[in-house]
């Protein structure tokens, strides 16, 4: 949404700050059905040892996913005489962004992108090598740490007036 406001109103954009967001999201979702990206299965045992420490590590994941999801209902149900229009909004923006690539680089503001770099430990901590799933996570971790790393060294190269700072995080 920052740069497609800045490519429409780039005298109104004085700068812009990307908070894990100079990814293309719409790319991931265009190209999912024709490369279904590999997951690792979700159920998690929460009795472990591991899966306790990670969480205590993390600041249990899921507080950031609740919080978001009752950000979210409030937004819809603040005013709920103008949910409706925002609903609309909301559809033809998440339209607009996968349609077309997120090419960050036209707006021409001043730009910092704060990128989450992820870990195996941040992203799957409980795991162990001896679980059914750990060479699958393994395997995910490989490919997905070093293209985050790309994605914020690409904003800092492409955009003329950014810099990109990677953080040891997840997205929350």
């Amino acid at each position: 949404m920052i740069t497609r406001f800045g490519e429409i109103y780039p005298e109104r954009l004085i700068a812009a700050i990307y908070l894990d967001a100079a990814f293309d999201f719409g790319a991931v979702y265009r190209s999912k059905s024709a490369n279904p990206a590999p997951r690792i299965p979700g159920t998690v045992d929460t009795t472990t040892p591991h899966y306790r420490a990670w969480v205590q590590r993390y600041d249990t994941p899921s507080r950031a996913g609740d919080t978001d999801a009752r950000i979210t209902a409030l937004m819809w149900t603040a005013d709920s005489t103008d949910a409706s229009r925002r609903q609309a909004l909301v559809n033809q923006l998440a339209t607009d962004v996968r349609s077309r690539p997120h090419e960050f680089w036209h707006a021409q503001a001043p730009a910092l992108s704060i990128c989450a770099i992820s870990s195996l430990d941040r992203v799957y901590g409980w795991l162990t090598p001896d679980s059914a799933r750990w060479n699958a996570a393994v395997d995910y971790a490989s490919k997905a740490v070093p293209e985050q790393r790309t994605r914020c060294a690409e904003f800092a190269r492409k955009m003329p007036h950014g810099q990109a700072v990677g953080l040891a995080s997840g997205h929350f």
